[in-house]
């Protein structure tokens, strides 16, 4: 079921050739706000197994940042707009109207909603709330947009009221599909990067955060001597590789544990800030780890699968860069094509990611992450649940790359138009390149 909603905009402009979406920005009236917090608060018009992104104001936390923000709407309203990041919307649709309104619809709050500004949306709440004669004490009991709805709802008529003569202006940004399809695959994918991004300085802190708490211990005890000084363990410490990108491969093994079993292949490529979050979460799970005993770090993995699993990270760098390095002539061995005629591959040397070994080719990581993600065919679980490989993994991918590709490259680069994009963002490329995988270890009888 869809809801709309109609906002009024002080000035605004609209964006519509320069990008894949469009994009309505400008100063938003405070009392459109109001109109779009009932929507957010009370509404429910999508299923909740779908697997997309949770765009809603996420559950933001009242802190002093939301305080300071309700101090400048009281005291000086008329340079919020000059001192606040405001709103980032994501609609279904948005349809012009007079008197600068506009009509937008929201269709699935998974990829409909605020996608970055859940600060702002709370503290404007609040704002809202004490004008309407909320009491300090109710307000107080309001920690986080979660408790928010129960008072909101109590004080919606008062609200809807004061919201008339309540001036200051809110920037915004409005962000909409080309065409009304919010389940649109490259509408969602488009939707998740965004907020990735907008919210970037959120996820470096995370990394860092989760560095100081311990989580990275059992990595850095498990990735080669050889790559330790090169990767950045937290925020701007320097380092060539990003810990984001080992946290990545690590969910690969990780995959093929009962813990990680929900684990999504397509973010290991297009998100590795939700990777750091996916890790987070299976760390902080009741027996896989536990308060550290030397006090240095604040927890410590002490769950033996998982541990198994994390020690696999010793290897998949290597194998990483060694599929980068022989994709290109397998790929030109298995089905007589020419790699260096896709338009997104340049035939120029380089070096590989992690070791920095010299290759021919550059390219797109997308056309490869399956393949990386495939490597999780060649462990096995003994009886108590611990990993190991079933064959020599570089031996293997030396050996046998060639067979892979003569069906991944048929069915995966080529049917998706040689777009690493459709590749790496395509649930049935990891799928594909697992199932060759696997009938490459059945007919040589591996497995």
């Amino acid at each position: 079921m869809s809801k709309s909603v109609v906002v009024r905009f002080h000035e605004y402009c609209i964006q519509e050739k320069s990008a894949p979406l469009n994009r309505l920005s400008g100063f938003m009236y405070g009392s459109s706000m109001v109109d779009l917090i009932d929507e957010f608060l009370n509404e429910k018009y999508a299923s909740d197994d779908m697997e997309l992104l949770e765009s809603n104001p996420r559950n933001p936390k009242r802190s002093g940042v939301t305080g300071d923000i309700i101090l400048a709407l009281q005291d000086t309203p008329e340079l919020f707009p000059l001192m606040s990041k405001g709103v980032l919307i994501s609609t279904n649709t948005c349809t012009r109207l007079e008197r600068n309104r506009f009509e937008i619809t929201f269709v699935n709050p998974k990829v409909n909603g605020i996608l970055d500004g859940g600060h702002n949306t709370l503290a404007i709440a609040l704002f809202f709330l004490g004008n309407a004669g909320a009491s300090d004490k109710e307000i107080r009991k309001v920690k986080r947009w979660s408790d928010l709805k129960e008072l909101w709802n109590k004080y919606s008529d008062v609200i809807s009221e004061t919201k008339k003569t309540t001036k200051f202006l809110v920037p915004s940004e409005i962000i909409y599909p080309k065409h009304a399809n919010s389940e649109d695959l490259d509408f969602v994918t488009s939707i998740m990067e965004i907020a990735r991004a907008r919210n970037n300085n959120t996820q470096l802190s995370e990394e860092t955060k989760s560095n100081k708490m311990g989580h990275y211990e059992a990595i850095k005890e498990f990735v080669d001597p050889d790559l330790f000084e090169k990767i950045e363990w937290k925020t701007n410490d320097g380092g060539l590789i990003k810990v984001r990108e080992l946290i990545a491969l690590s969910l690969i093994p990780l995959s093929k544990t009962a813990i990680g079993k929900d684990v999504n292949p397509v973010h290991i490529y297009s998100s590795k800030a939700e990777c750091v979050g996916q890790f987070d979460k299976i760390i902080l799970t009741d027996g896989i780890s536990q308060p550290s005993s030397s006090g240095e770090f604040l927890r410590e993995v002490v769950d033996p699968v998982v541990l198994s699993a994390l020690r696999m990270i010793n290897r998949l760098p290597e194998l990483y860069d060694l599929i980068y390095e022989k994709l290109p002539d397998a790929y030109n061995k298995s089905s007589n094509g020419k790699f260096g005629l896709i338009t997104s591959v340049s035939a120029s040397a380089g070096k590989t990611k992690y070791y920095g070994k010299p290759i021919d080719y550059t390219y797109p990581e997308g056309f490869m992450m399956p393949l990386v993600y495939s490597l999780s065919e060649l462990m096995t679980a003994n009886k108590s649940g611990k990993l190991s490989w079933i064959t020599e993994p570089a031996e293997f991918i030396t050996t046998y790359l060639n067979d892979i590709m003569a069906s991944y490259g048929e069915l995966v680069i080529k049917m998706s138009a040689y777009d690493p994009q459709k590749v790496g963002k395509n649930r049935g490329s990891y799928v594909l390149a697992s199932m060759a995988v696997r009938d490459v270890l059945m007919r040589n009888k591996l497995i």
